[in-house]
């Protein structure tokens, strides 16, 4: 679920939220930790959320070729007419279900969330800083919760929608 946690101030960069000591190997438990207090924060200040729409077929597959075979009812029309019995074909995108398909979204949301101006916040994996905007992103498999200024919640939505797909999930 992608949820964006609306504000009305912006507390957050002085309350130091995004302060934390660098690490080189990932901690889930940090992460979660920083989603908790970060939420409680962000709770007091109202929320929307959003759904991250497929969001591990958004990444494409790494690593040595996968192969699968498809169910005869999602077969294009061409494949049909009896020259198949059962095709197989190579898997370009990260399928839920696959045993790396997490690693290779978390990488691809990490790098697309970077190019719009989100800072990883060091020892916090998943978690991020936006410097101009004042805002904090905390992303846990689909689910995304920013909090901030009021103002700069929607640019910062805004920011993510150029590079992943979320719809709004309530208001």
């Amino acid at each position: 679920m992608m949820e964006m946690i609306l504000a009305e101030q912006c507390p957050a960069h002085r309350q130091g939220l995004h302060q934390a000591h660098h690490q080189k190997r990932p901690r889930p438990m940090d992460t979660i930790v920083m989603q908790q207090r970060s939420c409680s924060w962000m709770r007091m200040m109202g929320n929307i959320a959003h759904i991250a729409e497929q969001a591990y077929i958004q990444a494409k597959l790494q690593g040595p070729d996968t192969w699968i075979t498809l169910p005869k009812e999602v077969w294009p029309k061409s494949w049909r007419d009896g020259k198949y019995r059962q095709p197989v074909v190579r898997l370009e995108l990260a399928l839920y279900g696959h045993p790396n398909s997490g690693s290779y979204w978390e990488r691809y949301c990490d790098g697309e969330v970077q190019k719009v101006g989100f800072e990883p916040i060091p020892g916090f994996p998943s978690c991020y800083w936006h410097p101009r905007l004042k805002l904090l992103l905390v992303v846990y498999v689909d689910d995304f919760k920013m909090g901030g200024c009021a103002k700069n919640l929607a640019e910062g939505w805004k920011l993510i929608g150029t590079k992943l797909r979320s719809t709004l999930l309530l208001h």
